[in-house]
């Protein structure tokens, strides 16, 4: 029987305020990619963290990742594998609302990422895994024949960003770009207005 998963509401970002002192240039020099992480599950606090600072919308502090003309045609589907008080699932990260939205998908996070992962031993111990995801349709409206290249350009900083909140939070983090692609458009276009998997990151606590 499927299970009805509602909307995870995500905590308020002013909580993760004033920050803890970690400058970019520190996280940038102090930043190492992690392929194996530390089982356990991530706060909700750090999830939370990390997709608002990154894609989210706030009054004071404005969105952390640029976009060409402010059209915004990236977004974030989350994948869950052990989140404190979140059910595993994929979501879509809403960030108006600063919520996830469950997308209607059957397969279970870690068994479909171990499948369709190049590092195995990322998808079997990460916590979260967020796709970069771009609307096609919506770019070309905005950028014409440069769509593809300025999708691809966000999809990177959108990554880039979440890497640097991730060392801000003293957790793990990972870019993966060798992935099924074809698996990844089987299982996310459905849901996504048949959006394009064009990068991605692992997220999980760091090994000591």
């Amino acid at each position: 029987m499927r299970t009805i998963l509602r909307t995870i509401p995500l905590p308020s970002p002013e909580l993760y305020y004033p920050a803890s002192g970690v400058s970019v240039v520190t996280a940038l020099r102090e930043r190492r990619s992690q392929h194996e992480f530390a089982s356990g599950p991530l706060p909700l606090t750090v999830l939370g963290t990390l997709l608002n600072e990154a894609a989210g919308i706030t009054e004071r502090f404005g969105r952390g990742t640029p976009s060409p003309g402010r059209a915004y045609p990236v977004a974030c589907v989350v994948a869950v594998c052990a989140v404190d008080g979140v059910p595993p699932a994929f979501y879509r990260y809403e960030p108006k609302e600063h919520t996830l939205a469950p997308l209607g998908i059957d397969a279970a996070p870690r068994e479909w990422l171990t499948g369709v992962l190049a590092n195995r031993g990322i998808a079997e111990t990460e916590a979260v895994h967020v796709f970069a995801v771009g609307d096609g349709y919506a770019a070309e409206q905005h950028f014409g024949d440069n769509a593809e290249r300025f999708l691809l350009l966000e999809a990177g900083q959108l990554i880039q960003s979440m890497l640097l909140v991730a060392q801000h939070q003293k957790i793990g983090a990972c870019t993966i770009g060798r992935f099924d692609r074809a698996a990844a458009e089987t299982l996310l276009a459905p849901t996504t207005a048949q959006g394009l998997p064009l990068h991605s990151a692992a997220f999980g606590l760091p090994l000591t």
